[in-house]
């Protein structure tokens, strides 16, 4: 769960479920890994497209032990996202 307060003071809830957050985490080390080793941006964020796309599919033709899930992608790439943003700054 993350706490969030608005501009007025308001408390605003989101509930982000732990398998998202540990794709979201993933894909940040992902991305920054390409990005102290060298790599471009662009690279990154398309070696962290091909991981988090790769895994779902992975997990979907594997569903006994897994479940394929687009957003497990999304939130593997917005992680990317986040760490290539980061360091255009």
């Amino acid at each position: 769960m993350c706490v969030i307060t608005d501009k007025q003071g308001g408390i605003i809830v989101l509930s982000i479920r732990k398998d998202k957050l540990q794709h979201f985490i993933v894909g940040l080390g992902i991305a920054s890994l390409s990005l102290t080793f060298g790599f471009n941006q662009i690279i990154a964020f398309v070696l962290v497209s091909i991981f988090g796309i790769g895994k779902e599919v992975y997990d979907y033709f594997h569903p006994k032990k897994h479940t394929a899930d687009l957003f497990d992608a999304f939130a593997t790439i917005l992680g990317g996202g986040l760490a290539i943003y980061l360091n255009l700054l």
